[in-house]
């Protein structure tokens, strides 16, 4: 888990098709509210906040002492178009930029998936 500032995040990758979706746990230590309004990656054309279905051009919303969890099957980031190929253990710069905090760099480990995912 990483802490920044009053935010942590933990994560994880899951790769489909030429796309890949970071899963992560947001937990806002802070007594403000927060916001992930958007994030970047080098390595895709974009990244889009969504779920299974659809963008969420608003972001995600950490309440203040709050915690979001980013799933495959819920909300999470989507990396739209990757620019190489990833196996398991390599790393990938991601920067998540929210409403209050700033823009934030994290580095995502792509992990070891069993048949299917999950």
């Amino acid at each position: 888990m990483a802490r920044i500032g009053p935010l942590s995040v933990c994560i994880s990758l899951r790769i489909v098709a030429c796309d890949a979706i970071v899963c992560m746990d947001i937990r806002n230590s802070g007594a403000e509210a927060d916001r992930l309004v958007s994030a970047t990656s080098t390595i895709a054309e974009r990244v889009e906040i969504r779920t299974s279905s659809e963008p969420l051009p608003k972001g995600i919303e950490i309440a203040p002492r709050g915690r979001v969890d980013l799933t495959a099957k819920t909300q999470h980031l989507r990396l739209i178009g990757l620019k190489k190929s990833l196996t398991a253990y390599d790393t990938l710069p991601v920067t998540l930029i929210f409403q209050r905090a700033g823009r934030i760099k994290i580095d995502v480990l792509v992990e070891e998936t069993s048949e299917g995912g999950s």
